[in-house]
């Protein structure tokens, strides 16, 4: 499955995923760029618009092996400017399992809505239905523009799958009083 890019997925949104008086974050697109076919099998992930305010996502796959406590995430984020990417920020060796015990409520609510489980991560079906996740704690000080999110998760040294994220924020226009 697309499993563990549907997981980065699902706390890109925990951390996205909200519109505010001040900004709206979107996120445009997701995509498996590609994922490996001896610990993977099909994979499935939709970013939907869930209702006004905010996106969900449906996700679902099939892990074929058991991962162990060495799961970790490379991650990069590029701005996009005159549709060129460049790279703003990166954040290596991200340690998932530590991530996923952190009890950060955020990560916490990721496990309402399928049967994502921490690590260690056995071999079975995943999913999640209907993810939405509204976080009021971002900073309206998140800069504008659009971005890509550029993942690689690994079990150790093992690629398991890379995905890419399409991500806009925007100003969001002051309501007008009657």
């Amino acid at each position: 499955m697309k499993f563990l890019a549907a997981l980065c997925i699902l706390k890109l949104l925990i951390g996205l995923t909200l519109a505010q008086e001040e900004f709206k974050l979107t996120v445009e697109k997701v995509e498996v760029i590609s994922f490996n076919k001896e610990y993977i099998a099909d994979p499935y992930i939709v970013v939907f618009q869930y209702n006004e305010t905010n996106q969900g996502i449906n996700a679902s796959g099939k892990l074929l092996k058991d991962l162990g406590m060495k799961l970790r995430d490379n991650i990069e984020i590029y701005g996009i400017e005159e549709g060129e990417p460049r790279l703003i920020s990166t954040a290596n060796d991200v340690m998932v399992c530590d991530v996923l015990t952190s009890g950060f409520p955020e990560i916490e609510e990721l496990f309402k809505f399928g049967n994502f489980t921490k690590c260690p991560m056995l071999k079975g079906i995943y999913g999640a239905t209907n993810a939405v996740v509204d976080l009021t704690n971002i900073p309206p000080s998140i800069p504008r523009g659009q971005f890509l999110i550029d993942i690689k998760s690994y079990d150790d040294d093992i690629l398991l799958i890379h995905s890419k994220s399409h991500v806009l924020v925007e100003d969001v226009p002051p309501k007008k009083e009657k």
